[in-house]
Formats: structure tokens, sequence, C-alpha cells
């Protein structure tokens, strides 16, 4: 936390003094459950069957039990009731914009200097941190206070008093009920009188999510639920937590790359097809309805891509494969990366139910020398390219801004190219994606313009939320892994499940630093680079 407020050092009884105070000077308190953390908690206890959502309830209205005044707002009566049943004296508020419930709560409580906000239900909330921010929006009268460094789901905001006169002096227009306010004052945090908490040690790079937003939110909630205490600092807890025990960060993956053609057409200067030349493989019918079999028993949604080493629009069954695929209920985005020469092919995808979750990434690395740096096969120009985006975007139509992308690889060959290309995406009506190179380790001669690599290495994104699947159903130890050194297994003998929790010994240990499971690991760049 800020220096100004840092407890001394091993006094546990400093901090149950705070926490005390703040809970005796009847400190209104706040759950705001938007409509979409309602849907997924109906979802949630639904299936009950597949996480415990009644242990995250009662541990987290375990956490309110002291406190004299919860307020309550919640589009969903069940989940309202659901509360009410650990907290009887609840008081639910109707559903309303967030500026109106702030100050119905304040006129509600006229003695109160503050309003504490929990903007979801947050079983790892942490009363020692929650002190912590009290003591510093106390001693300074701030409009709003908030952490920027406690993971989401481990600590409230405060409002204070003054916001409400601050807002009106500002002559904002009114707040639409779907909107957070809290997010609105964080963007606009030169307007109000704001204290953002900072603490040691900073875990932000762990990506943690404790908000019980989502089903993925909530299992790794749960994950973490009996490994930490609440008497103690939350953060310090946390790393402890994850240094003893690695495996707690490796839940499940969140990212998926499909490969359904090992083939391509192109003969690109900077792919690997041209360094290690790939066996001709076509995900088959059979390998595809495994797949679909092996996603339907995941416990959290998912992103996917169809890439891999080979152009996946070479593919016969694409469309039917990426319709299938974009249907599926637990794909929450379906990411296309393609050279764009049978974009055509794929037409009526734009007319799907499901067209929101498509991403479709086109890849054009220079517009003077197209022909020598991608080696397109005779017959096709980059004018072929242009028509078919065009066509494709045309059909997205407003959406074609958010859902296509050009994208162009940040290499030497190229790099005088930038600003036409730029150009090139507003004239399509898509937008502009710059893409690292990878050398696959040492593996490809280095093109690299700039080195972008952390001075600190940390561990791989890739091996804590990424899997492969090749176009045969192996599944490599990781991207870097092409010519399959080290495979896991393959989804025709294993499930994903299966697959996923045979690599948690290897990522323990190169979350430790030892890389010896796989000989690329210690020469690799691609660790720091992130997917969906």
């Amino acid at each position: 936390m800020d220096q100004r407020t840092e407890a001394p050092r091993g006094c546990k009884s400093f901090l149950g003094r705070i926490r005390e105070q703040m809970m005796n000077t009847g400190v209104p308190v706040w759950v705001r459950l938007s409509s979409e953390v309602a849907e997924v908690w109906s979802k949630a206890t639904t299936n009950a069957s597949e996480l415990d959502a009644d242990a995250l309830i009662k541990t987290f209205c375990s956490k309110l039990k002291d406190y004299s005044k919860i307020y309550i707002s919640c589009p969903s009566e069940e989940l309202t009731a659901r509360l009410k049943q650990h907290l009887p004296d609840l008081i639910v508020m109707s559903w309303a914009d967030d500026l109106t419930l702030l100050k119905k709560i304040f006129a509600e409580n006229s003695d109160a200097d503050m309003v504490v906000e929990i903007n979801g239900i947050f079983p790892l909330l942490s009363m020692a941190s929650s002190s912590k921010l009290w003591q510093l929006q106390n001693k300074y009268s701030a409009d709003y206070a908030y952490s920027e460094i406690h993971p989401p789901g481990t600590i409230p905001v405060f409002w204070g008093r003054d916001f409400l006169e601050q807002w009106e002096l500002n002559e904002f227009t009114e707040f639409p009920i779907e909107n957070d306010l809290s997010q609105f004052v964080e963007k606009n945090i030169n307007k109000f009188h704001v204290e953002v908490a900072y603490a040691d040690p900073d875990i932000r790079l762990l990506r943690l999510d404790f908000s019980c937003s989502s089903k993925r939110s909530m299992l790794e909630t749960l994950q973490f639920l009996n490994e930490l205490s609440d008497e103690e600092e939350i953060l310090s807890a946390i790393e402890k937590a994850v240094q003893k025990n690695p495996v707690l960060l490796r839940q499940l993956p969140g990212y998926l790359e499909l490969e359904f053609s090992s083939n391509c057409e192109y003969g690109c200067t900077f792919c690997l097809r041209q360094y290690q030349p790939q066996p001709s493989k076509q995900l088959e019918q059979n390998v595809f309805a495994k797949l679909i079999e092996q996603l339907d028993l995941l416990k959290a949604p998912i992103g996917l891509c169809v890439g891999g080493m080979g152009e996946p629009l070479e593919h016969e069954s694409a469309l039917p494969y990426l319709q299938k695929l974009m249907a599926h209920p637990l794909i929450h985005t379906l990411v296309l990366e393609t050279n764009g020469s049978r974009l055509d092919t794929i037409l009526p995808l734009a007319d799907s139910a499901d067209i929101q979750k498509l991403r479709v990434i086109v890849n054009i690395n220079s517009l003077q020398n197209y022909t020598q740096l991608q080696v397109p096969p005779s017959g096709i120009a980059l004018g072929d390219i242009d028509r078919h985006i065009k066509a494709f975007a045309e059909k997205l139509k407003d959406s074609s801004k958010s859902q296509m992308y050009l994208q162009m690889l940040k290499i030497i060959d190229n790099e005088t190219e930038v600003d036409e290309i730029y150009a090139k995406c507003d004239e399509l009506g898509v937008q502009f994606l710059f893409q690292k190179y990878n050398s696959y380790a040492g593996q490809m001669e280095e093109k690299r313009v700039s080195d972008m690599t952390p001075l600190e290495r940390f561990p791989c994104w890739h091996l804590r939320r990424d899997l492969v699947i090749r176009a045969d159903g192996s599944v490599p130890y990781c991207k870097q892994d092409m010519q399959g050194e080290n495979n896991l297994n393959n989804i025709q003998q294993s499930s994903l499940a299966q697959i996923w929790a045979n690599q948690n010994e290897a990522w323990a240990r190169h979350y430790n630093k030892d890389y010896s499971d796989f000989s690329l690991c210690d020469k690799c760049d691609e660790y720091y680079t992130f997917n969906l």
C-alpha cells in the first residue's frame, strides 16, 4: 500500500484495529452486481456439478457479516435471494444506474462520509487490504479511492461523499445504466480527487482475476480459496502460494491454436516451412469430431485461432469446420489467420448467427515487394487479395473495423513500408496489426528490426495458457516445437484435460527457471507475447 498507510511490520493488531474501526463507523457497503455478472452466476448455479458456486457465495458473505448496513443492486432476483440466505439484513435496491444508486445510499446514511463498493461476488475479498485502503481514503477525504495493484476481486473501491458535489461541478451528463461509474472515474481521474493505492509485492504480471465475473475467474478463485489467509496481506499471500505451487496459475487452457492444414501454396521467406519442410497433413473429419467432443468437456470459455504451419483455407472443409467452431458455445472468440488468397470461399460465414465471434487476420507484409517476400503461386496478385478483403468487409458492414485486420510482420525487409500498409488498412476498411517476428528460438534467420525482449525473464504465457493442435491431432510441447520434439500426446488418444495436466510438472520447473524439458526454451523470446 502507499507508504503513507503502511502498517508497522509484524504488527497484526494494527490492521485489526483499523478493520474494527471501519466496521464500527457504520460505513455502508454496496454490493453492485451487473447484468453480465448475474448471468454468469445464473449459469454457474445451473451447472452446479462443474464448480462449487455455493462455497464461493458462503465465503463472500462471511466477509460481510460484521457490517451493519449492506445494500445490493442486482438484476437477478434469484441471485439476490441466494445472498439474502446468508445475509438476511441485506437491503435490496431497485435496479438503476450507478450514480442514482450511490446518491440513494448517501441520502439514507447522512452520517456516512464514504461508501464501500464491491462490484461483484468476491470470495477472496481481503479485509486486511480493504482496511488499508479505507485508511487512505479516510485520511485524505478522497472523492474516490482504489488500488492499481490488487487483482480484481480482492479489494473494494471507496466513494467519498464529496464525489457527488464534484460530479455536479464538472457538469457531467446523466449516467447510462449500463455503464460502470468506477471505470468512468478511473478514465477521468483528473476531474476528481482520487487516491490510488500501490503496494508490494507487485503481482500484476500474474494477471490473476478473482472477480468471479466469468466461469474461468470462478475456477481460478476456487483454486486459491484454501491457499490464502484473510489475516495476511493478500499480495504477499498470493506470491507465497504461487511460489509454493506454480500449478495454481495453470488451471485450464485459455487459448487453442488449431491447424487445418500443414500445406501452403505460398513460399514466404520468413516462414519456418522454408527452414523445416513440413509433411503434408490435413485435419481429418474424425480428428475434428474428436476435438469438438473434447471442447464440450472444457469447463470454461476459450479463444481459438485457426492457423498452424499451413494455410487453413486450403483445406476443402474449411468453411464447414469454421461454421462448426463459430457456433460452439464455449468458443468466445474465433480467429482465422490467412494469406487471403481464398478468403472469398468463406464469405457465407458473414451470414452466420455467431459472426460477432469471428476475427479475420490477413497477412500482407509488403506492397512494394509482395511477390519477393511472400512468394505467392502464379496467378495470385496483391490486387486479388484486396478484392477478397473488401468483399468480406462489405459483408460485415459496420463491424469490419473491429473484426478484420491486416497484419504486417515487423522485419528488416519491410520496415520502410509501415505507413503505406497502414494507409492500405484505411482504404480497405480494416484495422492494422503489427506482428512480432518469431525466429522459433533461433531456428530461423534473425530478421527483427528491434529487440523488445524484457530485461528480466518471466514465465512463458504460452506454456501457462496455450495449446497447439496439429492437423494430425498431435499436441506439441509449445508452438515453437513444430517438429514434434516433445509431443505431449494426441487428442485421438488422450483428452485435452489429460494432455494439459500432463504438462503441469514441466510448467512448475519452467516457472522456477529450469528449462530442461525443452531444448529451445532458454533461447526463446516468445514467452512475453500474449494471445487473446
